[in-house]
């Protein structure tokens, strides 16, 4: 399975903007590929002028791979690495209870092509809630316990791996959109002094869906977004 992520900073922060997925599910119980590719060239114009105090950045050039997996025994399975996610936490001020911070992710945008992939119209046969994630923290700059990595979510078609975490990553409204990637803790709970540094993040990104999905190419939109507490 082939995703060409999209990434996008929202709220207070900054934005920033990738690609999209394209998949094609084939038929039979237990095998699929997700077929992506081809490349665009956009001409960019740059302002370079103080950077932001608080910002993130994701690299998803090389987009995201999808590898299907083994089966169970009602649903078929594609696991694969998001792009490394960077936090740039570069405030000079100390405040309690403002300087924290969350990466929200959501999968949304579900389109699927009847033409070979050339026109897509949205679509129920695959929908954002059958996607799920692990992440992992891989770099908490130097400042053990102030930044953490949220919880494993799986899609609504699975058992839970912890209790109530099978939501998926459909969107979501409030408090916030998405899931939980990673976030910096209240400097309030803490007795670090500064709170500034460069944070790292992983994720494991995966598709449980159910071993009828009808086979074509489907492309999607993963969002994350950068808040500010």
């Amino acid at each position: 399975m082939r995703l060409r992520s999209f990434a996008k900073a929202a709220a207070a922060v900054a934005v920033a903007s990738v690609a999209v997925l394209g998949a094609t599910i084939t038929a039979g119980a237990d095998e699929g590929s997700l077929d992506g590719g081809g490349s665009v060239g956009i001409g960019v114009g740059v302002t370079v002028s103080q950077p932001p105090d608080l910002y993130f950045e994701v690299d998803a050039s090389a987009g995201i791979t999808l590898t299907e997996g083994t089966p169970t025994a009602t649903l078929r399975t594609w696991s694969g690495s998001i792009p490394q996610v960077a936090v740039y936490d570069t405030r000079d001020s100390w405040n309690p209870g403002v300087d924290y911070w969350c990466v929200m992710g959501s999968v949304d945008g579900i389109e699927k092509s009847t033409d070979g992939g050339v026109t897509f119209a949205p679509t129920t046969d695959v929908i954002p809630d059958w996607f799920g994630w692990t992440p992992v923290l891989t770099d908490d700059g130097g400042l053990p316990g102030l930044v953490f990595a949220g919880d494993e979510v799986v899609g609504t078609l699975d058992i839970p791996t912890i209790p109530g975490n099978n939501v998926g990553l459909g969107e979501k409204t409030y408090p916030y959109t998405g899931e939980l990637l990673f976030a910096s803790i209240d400097p309030e709970n803490t007795s670090v002094a500064d709170t500034t540094g460069d944070f790292l993040v992983d994720a494991t990104l995966f598709l449980h869906a159910p071993k009828a999905v009808p086979r074509g190419d489907y492309s999607a939109v993963l969002t994350l977004s950068l808040f500010e507490e």
